[in-house]
């Protein structure tokens, strides 16, 4: 806060400044959470349709899509999808009859690896940091896969080179490969890859 005994002038001045400052900062992040949303980044609050990742305990982690009218059901209670709405991530979600409680977290790459659903055999995060770490993966690159799988590695990969580079993954199964694509699109990483249903070896 200013002196009192700074003349008005100056303090108008500062104040003016001050507030300049702060509008290029929230501007600023405003444009970082519009080009980068990992997984709704930007977001504070849980919204209808949001991934969430559902922690229940150190070995029990499942992703789900927020949805009004429906529930979830947990050894630690029952919970309606309804009561999340409106909460900050990372809170602590009393069940129905307040028998338990979960805790409602962000999706992140990392969370996605220990909670996605397993299509096939997956990378988990020492492999993905080594992979990472000696391709020089980095934003802006340009990387292609083959072999999308269940998408633990293409996530990181996403993460790795946004905002300005680009994953080109291949998926031979066709199953898995219309799995991935809409994982990606309801994630909101759809502008940062681009998936293919093609056999890199034999085509």
């Amino acid at each position: 806060p200013l002196r009192p005994g700074i003349p008005l002038c100056e303090r108008n001045m500062a104040e003016q400044q001050v507030a300049t400052t702060s509008a290029s900062v929230n501007a600023d992040d405003a444009l970082y959470h519009m080009n980068v949303p990992m997984f709704g980044i930007g977001k504070t609050h849980i919204q209808d349709g949001d991934v969430v990742v559902i922690f229940e305990k150190f070995d029990r982690l499942t992703t789900i899509v927020v949805k009004r009218g429906e529930r979830y059901a947990s050894p630690y209670g029952m919970f309606l999808h309804e009561s999340f709405i409106g909460m900050p991530f990372g809170s602590q979600a009393p069940s129905m009859h307040g028998t338990g409680f979960v805790f409602l977290l962000r999706p992140t790459p990392e969370l996605w690896t220990l909670s996605l659903p397993h299509r096939t055999q997956i990378l988990y995060l020492p492999d993905i940091s080594m992979i990472i770490s000696n391709l020089r993966v980095r934003p802006g690159s340009r990387v292609v896969e083959c072999g999308t799988g269940s998408g633990s590695l293409s996530t990181s990969f996403i993460r790795s080179v946004m905002p300005t580079g680009h994953l080109f993954t291949y998926e031979f199964n066709e199953s898995r490969y219309k799995a991935a694509t809409e994982e990606f699109q309801r994630h909101g990483l759809s502008r940062y890859v681009t998936t293919h249903h093609r056999d890199t070896v034999t085509q």
